[in-house]
């Protein structure tokens, strides 16, 4: 069974120092048994990483739509798993302001880093959190996922403007400011060339 040591040893053993910023995709189940489950997993990377930038994602895109319209950083659960939903609501975490793929951040710098998303317009825009991974020369841990649920790989094709990724339309969405205000954002999604529909998922 993993404990936060354990684990903690883990990401010693990959060579991490704890200084790195890193994103983490995962899967609990990939990790298997955890003493504590999925708090203990936040717990060992947060400690961890207390002296760099440790970040999920905490994407919405699959419940976000012409009918669900209205993003709550503050209450609106990701639909990327266990770990991220358990980090977003850990005193010190700060979330991004972006409608469908928001990110959770801790620790060096977190606040700057997230800021601005609420302007976004599209999932990963140039300039915005997932380009600026690129930037602070971030790593990415894919635990117990695939390159299929690499974010990046968006940022990337935005960054190069690959053709028949967006949808031609934007969806407009509504966004809860921390000061309680609703700020309008008109949303492209991302684009399926196969059916020539619009969609928020990763694939």
């Amino acid at each position: 069974m993993h404990t936060k040591e354990s684990l903690m040893n883990d990401l010693k053993k990959m060579g991490l120092t704890g200084t790195e910023a890193i994103m983490v995709h995962s899967s609990m189940k990939s990790i298997g048994e955890v003493e504590g489950g999925a708090d203990t997993v936040v717990d060992a990377f947060m400690e961890f990483f207390k002296d760099g930038l440790f970040m999920t994602p905490t994407h919405t895109w699959a419940q976000m739509s012409r009918e669900y319209d209205t993003f709550n950083p503050a209450t609106e659960p990701a639909c990327v798993g266990i770990i991220p939903n358990v980090f977003r609501k850990r005193e010190g975490v700060v979330r991004s302001l972006h409608a469908t793929h928001s990110i959770a951040a801790y620790g060096k710098e977190a606040e700057e880093f997230i800021r601005g998303e609420e302007n976004a317009t599209s999932p990963c825009p140039p300039g915005g959190c997932w380009d600026r991974l690129r930037e602070i020369n971030a790593k990415i841990l894919l635990l117990g996922v695939t390159h299929g649920r690499n974010t990046y790989i968006h940022s990337v094709d935005e960054v190069m403007n690959i053709p028949d990724r967006l949808t031609d339309e934007p969806t407009l969405m509504h966004i809860v400011m921390p000061d309680g205000s609703l700020k309008d954002v008109q949303m492209y999604r991302h684009f399926n060339k196969a059916t020539g529909t619009g969609y928020f998922s990763e694939q």
